[in-house]
């Protein structure tokens, strides 16, 4: 997720600044609502499945034969090419978690991560791998959490509690995305993900814009070919005609 913020400066010169496009709405994977803290600003998605079966991805799959990927199958045991069905990152403000819905050999799994030197700990029955800043775990219905050990810590909270659920801010945002897109985010109280690093020119162009950017939803759909649809709620008109003219001065 880390591109989102460059791709959606990108979508808002193209679409000639803060624009209302009509869409069908997308939804979130059933097994990750209750996951979704309540302070959450910003969720980003992709079905994995539903991206792999598109044409456009079956005409250019060789572009995933990365080495970064291959070797942490080779390393680790997992693949997210493989092992991960569809993936949801919840963003707070300050901090990120990773839902996947997954189809992984937990056993083995947690076997390499053991040999790899990882000590595991104990929450609640549950066990996480990793340190202070990243951990990992798995529920019991076949989704992987990961992020810092506190966040998934939470997260297990939620899922033998209640309290979870996308925001209805983000809900309405979510109304926006076209069905079917395969990739999308959304964020309420500002532009999400924004602390992610990225080049030193995206990022002045951002710093210019950020302050202006109310909530956003962005969602790219693969068929045959590739579609993108987006939509910034600026803070005025006058925020609104800052982001498209920042916007077209650093894409143009």
């Amino acid at each position: 997720m880390r591109y989102f913020p460059a791709v959606l400066l990108l979508a808002v010169a193209f679409l000639g600044g803060c624009t209302k496009p009509g869409s069908t709405g997308v939804s979130v994977n059933s097994a990750f609502r209750p996951l979704i803290p309540p302070d959450t600003k910003g969720l980003a998605a992709v079905d994995v499945d539903k991206l792999k079966a598109s044409d456009v991805f079956q005409r250019h799959r060789d572009l995933l034969n990365l080495p970064l990927l291959n070797a942490m199958s080779e390393r680790v045991g997992l693949d997210p090419r493989r092992d991960i069905a569809d993936l949801l990152v919840a963003w707070n403000g300050n901090e990120v978690v990773a839902l996947a819905r997954e189809r992984i050999n937990r056993d083995a799994l947690e076997a390499k991560l053991r040999s790899l030197g990882t000590q595991p700990t104990r929450y609640k029955n549950y066990t996480l791998f990793g340190e202070d800043r990243e951990a990992l775990t798995f529920l019991k219905h076949g989704v992987a959490i990961a992020g810092s050990a506190q966040t998934v810590r939470s997260e297990i909270d939620l899922d033998s509690g209640s309290g979870g659920g996308v925001p209805d801010e983000l809900q309405a945002r979510l109304a926006l995305v076209p069905k079917g897109d395969q990739v999308w985010a959304v964020s309420r109280g500002g532009l999400a993900f924004v602390e992610v690093p990225l080049r030193s020119d995206i990022e002045s162009a951002l710093s210019n814009i950020i302050g202006y950017v109310n909530a956003t939803s962005f969602g790219i759909g693969f068929d045959a070919g590739v579609h993108l649809q987006a939509e910034i709620v600026c803070v005025s008109h006058e925020g609104a005609q800052r982001v498209h003219d920042r916007s077209e001065e650093h894409t143009s």
